[in-house]
């Protein structure tokens, strides 16, 4: 029986330690697939959490953490049973101290990835890449969450009636963005200036943020017109595709709000690391610096604006 007992506890320590290595190497390969994911939309570091299982590089990651877990436990099991029953002293104290560690560390990390799911749930959002307001199916804009920044330079919370200077500086911004920036501007030559598209297709059927790698960490010149983190792209609903707006992006509590209460940072959620500000080029009706397009009428709006400030001006004959 003690000879059975030893054999037993041996494959199942062979086991759990094979278990581990392939997911050390999971974690590993999920990580650098979510850098590549992160190099091409700078935005995700304020949409997403490390539990944002839609991002499929977290799922591959976090598998590889569990699969760590449960081989180092069943290696500590095994461990266990070979001194059998009778055994005594430290290094068993030892042992089941470890075992009882990871199993509370599974149980947390299990809960934590449940909460965030849930949080993103009900607070009208999936766990991935979608932004303020969107069009639902009856037309209406459907509300998505958004925690705001109050922490930054000049930042205000809403409901903060801003000053006539920083109304005046809101629409300075706004200005300078629409004077860098073109809606005639390709997808392709936004790829030129070193903005690429995400190598994952977001949520949102109806934008597509293109990130610059160079800019996607930066730290100062936050809110440079002529250096926006990412480029905004409109799917409109006649089919084109038009540059809608540009996406700064800042670390947490240090984005600058130049327009106070008008011009507040946010992200998508807990545990990012990064927030973002918006800045439309059109007159979206859910603010210029709103966190989504303004639903289906503010895509009309994009449509019609849009595309009206990139038409060919008419010929002498045709005036």
């Amino acid at each position: 029986m003690r000879t059975h007992l030893i054999t037993w506890s041996q494959r199942l320590a062979a086991g759990g330690v094979w278990i581990a290595v392939a997911g050390t190497f999971l974690l590993i390969g999920g990580l650098i697939w979510d850098v590549t994911i992160h190099e091409g939309d700078p935005s995700l570091a304020a949409h997403e959490s490390v539990f944002t299982i839609d991002n499929p590089a977290h799922v591959m990651f976090l598998t590889g953490i569990a699969s760590i877990v449960v081989g180092i436990g069943l290696f500590l099991l095994a461990e266990l049973r070979g001194m059998g029953a009778q055994a005594r002293g430290p290094r068993v104290g030892v042992l089941a101290t470890l075992a009882v560690a990871f199993l509370v560390l599974a149980t947390a990390g299990a809960a934590a990835a449940v909460q965030t799911q849930l949080t993103a749930s009900t607070a009208g959002t999936s766990g991935g890449h979608v932004h303020g307001t969107t069009a639902g199916a009856s037309g209406a804009p459907v509300a998505h969450h958004a925690t705001f920044v109050t922490t930054g330079p000049g930042c205000a919370p809403h409901g903060n009636p801003p000053t006539a200077a920083q109304q005046a500086a809101a629409q300075q911004l706004v200005d300078a963005v629409k004077a860098h920036w073109s809606p005639s501007l390709s997808p392709t030559a936004a790829q030129a200036l070193g903005y690429v598209p995400p190598k994952s297709p977001g949520k949102d059927p109806t934008l597509v943020h293109y990130g610059n790698r160079a800019l996607a960490a930066s730290t100062t010149d936050l809110m440079d017109p002529a250096q926006p983190q990412a480029l905004v792209y409109l799917h409109l609903p006649d089919g084109t595709t038009r540059l809608g707006g540009v996406l700064f992006t800042a670390p947490i509590g240090q984005g600058p709000c130049p327009g106070g209460s008008l011009t507040l940072w946010h992200y998508h959620h807990t545990g990012a690391t990064r927030e973002m500000i918006h800045v439309w080029l059109f007159d979206n009706p859910s603010g210029s610096f709103s966190t989504g397009v303004g639903g289906k009428a503010g895509l009309q709006v994009a449509q019609r604006q849009l595309e009206a400030a990139i038409a060919p001006a008419p010929s002498p004959a045709q005036r």
